[in-house]
Order: C-alpha cells, then sequence, then structure tokens
C-alpha cells in the first residue's frame, strides 16, 4: 500500500521529499523549528502533508535555491510565500529585456518575423540564449499568471516551433555531420510539451549531430525499443516546469533500468531544476551544460 492517501490528499514525508526535493530530515528540521509545514499525525505517530504544505514546500525550496534564509519564507503564510517566489522569479528571470516584453504582444506571424530577423543580426546560437530561451520562460510566467490566454500561449509557442523547425532543417542540409555522438530526443508518458525538444534538436544541428527527433508523450517501452535500433546514441528527456515532480523521477529511474548500460541518458529543462539525482540520469540544467555536455560527447 502507498504511504500516501491521494483522496484524502495527504503525503507522507517519503512523497513529499520525492515531490520536493527536500530530505525528511530538512522537513522534520523546518517543522521543528519555525512550525511550518504543519504535519497531521496519524495514531501511529507517523506524518502526513497536505497538498497546500506540500505547495507551500516546493515554493520554499525553490526560494532556498535562489538564496534566500529558510527564517525569512517559513515565518510567512501561504500567500505570502506566493508573492514572495512570483517577486523572486521575476528579480532573477533573464527575460527582462524590452525585446522579450515586446515578443510576448506578437501574433504568431510576428513573433516568426522577429525571431528571423534576431538570427541575422546575431545567429542562431546568440538568438537561442538571448531570445528564445528567456522567451519560454517568459510565456510560462505570463499564463502561469494569467497575463495571457492559452491560446496566446499556444500561437507563441507554435510560432516558436516553427522557426526552430525550419532553421534546423536549413543548418542540417548544410553541415557535413561531425563526430558527436547521436541523439535520441523524446519525453516520457503524460509530458506534451515539445518546445524543449526542438532547441535541443537546434542545438544538435550546430554541432553536426544527428538526432533522432520522437517526439512526445511515448511510452517507456517504446523508447527503450528504439534505442535498440541506436545503441551507441544518448536518450535526452525534456521535463517541463508542469512536469510532477515523483513521477517523473519514476519514469526515469525506470527508463535507466531499462536502457542498455551504456547507454547515455540525459535529462533536462524546467522540471529539472529542484530535482535529487537519479543513479545513471545526467541533469541539464540549462542551455548551456547541454552544449558542453554534447562538446565532451565529442566522438574520439
Amino acid at each position: 500500500m502507498s504511504e500516501s492517501q491521494p483522496d484524502k490528499e495527504l503525503y507522507s514525508i517519503g512523497d513529499v521529499s520525492s515531490i520536493t526535493g527536500l530530505s525528511p530530515h530538512t522537513i522534520r528540521v523546518w517543522e521543528k523549528r519555525y512550525g511550518n509545514p504543519l504535519a497531521e499525525r496519524l495514531p501511529s505517530g507517523h506524518r502526513r502533508y497536505s497538498r497546500a504544505s506540500v505547495n507551500l514546500l516546493q515554493a520554499a525550496a525553490e526560494l532556498v535555491s535562489y538564496g534566500l534564509r529558510p527564517s525569512k519564507i517559513l515565518t510567512k503564510n501561504a500567500e505570502e510565500v506566493e508573492a514572495l517566489l512570483i517577486e523572486e522569479r521575476h528579480n532573477r528571470a533573464p527575460y527582462n529585456s524590452e525585446t522579450v516584453e515586446k515578443a510576448i504582444g506578437l501574433n504568431g506571424d510576428a513573433l516568426r518575423l522577429l525571431l528571423e530577423e534576431s538570427m541575422r543580426d546575431i545567429g542562431v546560437r546568440s538568438t537561442l540564449h538571448e531570445l528564445v530561451i528567456p522567451l519560454v520562460h517568459r510565456i510560462g510566467q505570463a499564463w502561469a499568471d494569467q497575463e495571457i490566454d492559452i491560446y496566446q500561449e499556444h500561437l507563441l509557442s507554435e510560432a516558436l516551433e516553427d522557426v526552430l523547425r525550419s532553421t534546423r532543417l536549413q543548418i542540417s542540409a548544410s553541415k557535413v555531420p561531425a563526430d558527436c555522438v547521436d541523439l535520441i530526443l523524446v519525453t516520457m508518458p503524460g509530458e506534451l510539451h515539445g518546445l524543449g525538444l526542438q532547441i535541443l534538436a537546434l542545438l544538435a544541428a550546430l554541432e553536426g549531430c544527428t538526432a533522432h527527433r520522437l517526439g512526445v508523450d511515448l511510452p517507456i517501452a517504446q523508447i527503450v525499443e528504439f534505442s535498440k535500433k541506436y545503441p551507441k546514441a544518448a536518450v535526452a528527456i525534456s521535463v517541463s516546469s508542469a512536469a510532477d515532480v515523483s513521477i517523473t523521477a519514476r519514469q526515469l529511474a525506470e527508463l535507466r533500468n531499462s536502457l542498455h548500460t551504456d547507454t547515455p541518458l540525459i535529462a533536462g529543462g524546467a522540471g529539472m531544476l529542484r530535482r535529487k539525482p537519479i543513479k545513471g540520469v545526467t541533469p541539464i540544467t540549462n542551455l548551456s551544460a547541454f552544449e558542453e555536455w554534447l562538446q565532451q560527447k565529442k566522438k574520439r
């Protein structure tokens, strides 16, 4: 029987640790020191946490990763912690430029033109770092904060994917394949966000690498089956911020155990930022880290 009780939305300390990336010891210390999060006690004495407490701890974990002290966070109520998180995200976001803010207000065609102009002016790689990645984060934040409707988020994301795909095809047609590791790009079951795959595929093309794009929401057994066709290829998983931490951890562990032991497995995206290490899985926390990984994997 699972430790959690989803019908009552109660979670064991082990569940909370998996979801938030915080150790059980840290959770207990915070509760004792700050009285937050407040756990319910079963007759057995075991702790159980509400969904609200889990949400609070997820926010606290992110804020601590930004350098804030737990004492500044856990002495606040849930609404104050959420406001603090929004403020800190905004202050640290790499997307406060006028160009990114302007892009949010564009329609699909206008955004395509902006991206194409940027690639001509400053190059593809610089556009990825200075405009595309900041814009992806900004779109996600705008949708979460209800600044834009979901149809606007879809229009902007589709425009981004169109430009990334067409640029990659142009580069792939003109480049001679280099001696670098092949990639299998895919998302796992339940992950429907594929924009990260397009970004990784374009970076791979810039390096002259071959990328096999399997798309989103693929069963783990199918990922494993395809990898058998390319035994030397690395499997690259994109994980969005919308992904459930505990489910993703289980899926990555299952995939790692199912792949050949010599098959590299990397996982990147916003959903990997606060994740505890998973044996045999290389975490990729940003675009530069992926570029460095590609360089290191150049075939000798």
